[in-house]
């Protein structure tokens, strides 16, 4: 490969191959012309070695797919196909941006990790949903344009909230929070498929790790913003119903009892609590607030009003609580 830049004369010059550009060459021509499974994975093993300590390494569009033609054509190498991931998820997560933008030019890259996510293998399955997400990240356009096209390609994502493995579940969060982001056909497609339910029930578990109910109300309250749709949707499914465990919980923590009664005599919030506290009163608003305007059907604000007195108690212990924290 020989790549160009421009001399102090104005004119394109050639510009000097590193070492690992030569190395990654020579290897993914071996690969390519290997047909023993055995040379083929100490290759991709080799490879996989310079990208994670070279991430600036850069091959172009012809070599990159020799490596896409495997992840195409031998996804049962599960242990092979998770190396090249991890290859291009160590060039992409470093922020080599000449590599990234090599990987989403061509539409079929993006869909070959979304084949990849109904695999059986965890790492396989865990490594594309962090380059996906890392994609969505660094080019988000291109990214999310590909997964709307992908059949069903929201829907398996979405239906990923509920896979058993925890380490799968929490890195979808990441990858939907930046699937939906400002993206309201998408947000469609993630609430009418069961969205809103999923990450309320993994927000509501008992013993839940509190990142990850952040990052589940988060993605809730981004799907609501300025999308009427959804707010709508998530009003007649109920969901309003159950934001006051939400508050009560949080207002008053459960956690130990020492704690419990250390808060009770203090009023006061951990940084963490505050943070869940304002990720749901902004649900409420986002729900609650487009009613109120002044144009807005008074039936309208009656079954409104109606559904928010749920969440009176909650949030009178919300604000004592929160104020005496924050005075």
């Amino acid at each position: 490969m020989s790549w160009l830049s421009w001399g102090s004369g104005g004119e394109p010059e050639v510009a000097p191959q590193k070492n690992e550009d030569k190395e990654i060459s020579l290897l993914l021509a071996r690969l390519e012309s290997s047909t023993l499974p055995e040379d083929k994975r100490a290759t991709v093993e080799k490879i996989h070695e310079i990208c994670d300590e070279h991430p600036t390494v850069i091959f172009d569009n012809e070599d990159m797919k020799v490596l896409i033609n495997i992840l195409q054509n031998e996804q049962d190498e599960d242990e092979m196909c998770q190396k090249i991931v991890q290859s291009f998820l160590a060039l992409v997560d470093h922020g080599n941006a000449t590599m990234t933008n090599i990987f989403v030019q061509q539409p079929s890259n993006i869909t070959t990790l979304m084949d990849l996510l109904t695999k059986k293998y965890t790492y396989l399955r865990f490594y594309a949903v962090r380059l996906l997400s890392n994609l969505l990240v660094a080019r988000v356009e291109k990214t999310q344009a590909v997964i709307l096209t992908y059949p069903q390609g929201v829907n398996i994502i979405t239906s990923l909230l509920m896979d058993r493995k925890e380490i799968i579940r929490n890195e979808v969060l990441l990858l939907l929070e930046a699937l939906t982001h400002d993206n309201m056909a998408i947000q469609k497609i993630v609430a009418f498929d069961g969205g809103f339910e999923h990450l309320l029930q993994i927000a509501g578990s008992p013993h839940e790790e509190i990142v990850v109910i952040e990052d589940c109300l988060r993605i809730v309250g981004d799907m609501l913003q300025n999308n009427t749709s959804n707010q709508e949707l998530f009003a007649e499914l109920g969901l309003i119903r159950r934001l006051p465990d939400f508050l009560l919980y949080y207002s008053m923590s459960n956690r130990t009892d020492e704690e419990e009664a250390e808060q009770k005599q203090n009023l006061s919030l951990s940084s963490q609590q505050l943070s869940v506290l304002d990720l749901v009163l902004k649900i409420i608003w986002n729900v609650a607030a487009p009613t109120f305007e002044t144009d807005a059907d008074p039936s309208r604000i009656n079954q409104t009003q109606t559904r928010l007195t749920c969440l009176l108690p909650g949030m009178y212990i919300c604000i004592h609580i929160y104020y005496n924290t924050t005075a």
